[in-house]
């Protein structure tokens, strides 16, 4: 069966840095931009988008590039890879502990309008980390979320304008309405049962062999960037107040044994059209 090519929506800067994230990570390691641009190319970009992408992850001090001699390189900056690392930190975690109704955490924020930038970015934050919203100063998520919230309000310089509340949810009075405001659960649901759609075949060992070497790289790109978008729309509550759990432990089970499963060809295939010789720095004598 092909790759699945469901990818409306997707922008080739996200995906650049998807795919870059994901093979370049070793300090210093080299990508050739003409190979970057023909894996981006196979995303159903054009040869412009493709290099406009990579540009513009430059002005972002997300990718640095080099010359050797005519041929540009890029590389993760510290500043991407830092953003990287938080962001798998909750990505292949995402699913994984036993979600609980004892703890919940209630934000409160003053960001001033003068500081626009920064309240998107926090609320697109907060979003990544399961939070849902009820106005837009007013956020509250079914974990204890407090070093995250933290750390994400002092990286944007606005800690002075936030306040954090943990506590317990009264079990006399539930929080379904609250949660069905902050959150469209149905569509959680909806996603799950895509997601396994999707990629559901792609469990057997026989019918991940058949896939060339390109298709594993599409097909493990896609899943990763599908996937990475349910902590921003899955608070991981319980069943009893809406959740899905069930479904939420049935596609973390799938992924986990589809991106390892495709690793190996992946890999091969990245390295074969964006990592030729030239891109490996001389070893030191």
């Amino acid at each position: 069966m092909p790759p699945v090519q469901r990818n409306g929506g997707l922008q080739p800067q996200n995906l650049a840095l998807t795919i870059a994230g994901t093979h370049i990570r070793e300090p210093g390691e080299r990508v050739w931009s003409g190979g970057f641009v023909k894996l981006l190319q196979e995303f159903g970009f054009s040869t412009e988008a493709s290099r406009a992408a990579l540009a513009r992850l430059v002005q972002r001090d997300l990718l640095a590039r080099e010359m050797d001699g005519r041929r540009a390189l890029y590389t993760l900056t510290d500043h991407a890879v830092e953003l990287l690392t938080r962001g798998d930190e909750r990505i292949f975690k995402f699913g994984r502990p036993e979600p609980s109704r004892e703890v919940w955490t209630v934000l409160w924020h003053a960001i001033p309008e003068g500081r626009r930038a920064e309240r998107t970015r926090f609320a697109t934050g907060l979003r990544f980390l399961g939070f849902g919203s009820v106005q837009d100063a007013t956020w509250f998520a079914a974990h204890d979320r407090e070093a995250a919230v933290v750390r994400l309000a002092t990286s944007l310089e606005i800690a002075e304008y936030v306040s954090v509340f943990i506590g317990r949810m009264s079990d006399r009075l539930p929080p379904g309405i609250l949660v069905g405001q902050a959150w469209d659960l149905a569509a959680v649901g909806e996603g799950y049962r895509r997601f396994l759609d999707d990629y559901g075949h792609l469990r057997r060992a026989g019918d991940r062999r058949v896939l060339s070497r390109r298709d594993a790289f599409v097909t493990r790109t896609l899943m990763l960037h599908q996937f990475r978008g349910f902590p921003f729309i899955d608070p991981e509550i319980p069943a009893s107040v809406g959740g899905h759990p069930q479904l939420r432990k049935r596609v973390v089970s799938l992924f986990d044994v589809v991106y390892a499963g495709l690793a190996a060809a992946a890999i091969k295939h990245f390295e074969d059209v964006a990592q030729p010789e030239f891109t490996r720095r001389p070893s030191a004598a």
